[in-house]
């Protein structure tokens, strides 16, 4: 089969995408992926054809931005910083470009923050799935929206009060999302869709790229929603001597990271974090991405870097504390190690409370994120209970593939199924790829 790959973002956007495509076409498919322009090394070194979209914004432009990392009016601030910036100057070249991609391929396969996706679906008569990343953009009555770091409630009156939770959610988003979306439909002459934030997504398949383990399928789900798991990039990777001395140096140290997008305005998290562990036993590394992040006067037991993969360095430390953003939350789950919690915003407040629910983190509100707070916490989910139960959940999440469940789901949907008005023959070798 021939799939067009759509999808934009920070690196928790982009590396899911990377290995599905990796996937299909390990499976005899053919891939074409739309994205950010500074996307495009990254596919073509997997022998992936890309196409750019959008302005040329690179992730230090967006992600400094003041207003990005905001959790002003319940992160409403934060999405109005994303549409203005990012999005809206997206989506006419987006809808153009899968509109004119789409004959050539068999479906489309959209993030579901690729607005334009919907339109181009209708427009170009293309069979389409959605790809969802964190649970908190799927409303369930027993489950909360992103924004304020609560668990959910229970019983039969707290489902209620869940399902107000993501009227009222729908009712602030709703202004900010609907006028661009339909805005852009009404020039294309189609109907108005309602909610486009949470309705603008493929009735045939959803794809939940996070594990069962992180977060369940609720009993609410529509029938089209399926969870395959996570979908980790594992980049090939050599550590310096500079990393592999201090390894060796002694017990294993904790991770202090902010991911892709907190990490451009980290304010004093990796300050305090070594004004914690100066003097202390316990050793250190920082993934600062930037050299402007790293602390003054490093002591001995701490090391700062400006990257290390997950995959490779996570395992090699004792405990994280990170920004919840679903790739790190996904790679620390695979890693077994415990959390300490600190979102920022997005979808992270409430991936720390899905943490916290599974019994392996902490979760650490902003007023305590200082030298103390960080190290007693730090201390505390090291040892004991935490630890064992991040251990279990590890294993667990070790034995998914969550590559290969989507393209089998993806498979099974659109395998047989023909464009509308059109009726499709498989070859033989294409049946192979499937089989």
């Amino acid at each position: 089969m021939k799939f067009l790959l759509a999808s934009w973002g920070s690196s928790g956007d982009l590396h899911p995408f990377l290995t599905l495509a990796r996937e299909m076409r390990q499976r005899g498919h053919e891939v074409t992926m739309v994205g950010m322009s500074h996307w495009k090394p990254e596919f073509l070194g997997i022998g992936v054809d890309f196409v750019s979209v959008g302005p040329e914004l690179s992730p230090k432009e967006l992600f400094e931005h003041p207003e990005i990392i905001s959790t002003k009016n319940f992160g409403l601030v934060s999405l109005k910083a994303l549409m203005e910036l990012a999005i809206v100057p997206m989506m006419d070249d987006g809808l153009r470009t899968l509109c004119e991609l789409a004959p050539e391929h068999d479906a489309l396969v959209a993030h579901h923050f690729f607005l334009p996706a919907s339109a181009a679906a209708e427009k170009a008569k293309i069979p389409w799935a959605t790809i969802s990343l964190a649970p908190s953009i799927l409303p369930s009555r027993y489950t909360l929206p992103a924004g304020q770091p609560m668990q959910p409630f229970t019983g039969p009156i707290g489902r209620l009060a869940n399902h107000g939770a993501w009227k009222l959610a729908r009712m602030m988003v709703r202004p900010h999302i609907d006028p661009v979306v339909n805005g852009q439909r009404q020039r294309e002459g189609l109907e108005p869709i309602t909610d486009a934030i949470f309705e603008a997504v493929s009735p045939t398949l959803n794809l939940a790229l996070f594990s069962e383990h992180f977060s369940p399928r609720q009993p609410d789900y529509a029938e089209h929603i399926h969870l395959a798991g996570f979908c980790p990039w594992d980049p090939a990777y050599t550590p310096s001597p500079e990393l592999t001395s201090f390894l060796e140096a002694g017990e294993k140290p904790w991770l202090f990271t902010l991911g892709s997008s907190a990490i451009a305005n980290p304010g004093e998290f990796y300050n305090a974090a070594v004004e914690g562990l100066r003097g202390q036993k316990e050793r250190a590394i920082l993934l600062v991405g930037d050299k402007r992040n790293i602390p003054a006067n490093l002591p001995p037991n701490v090391l700062a870097l400006d990257y290390a993969p997950y995959h490779w360095i996570m395992p090699r430390c004792r405990a994280v504390a990170h920004q919840c953003g679903m790739g790190t939350t996904a790679q620390s789950l695979r890693a077994g190690i415990p959390i300490v919690a600190c979102p920022y915003a997005f979808e992270q407040p409430h991936n720390a409370m899905c943490l916290e629910a599974m019994g392996v983190a902490v979760y650490l509100p902003p007023r305590k994120r200082n030298a103390s707070g960080l190290l007693k916490a730090l201390r505390q989910v090291s040892e004991g209970k935490i630890a064992q139960r991040a251990r279990e959940i590890g294993e667990k999440v070790r034995t998914e593939n969550g590559p290969a469940q989507a393209c089998q789901l993806l498979e099974k949907t659109f395998f047989t199924r023909p464009r509308p008005g059109e009726e499709r023959v498989y070859g033989f070798v294409e049946g192979l790829a499937v089989l």
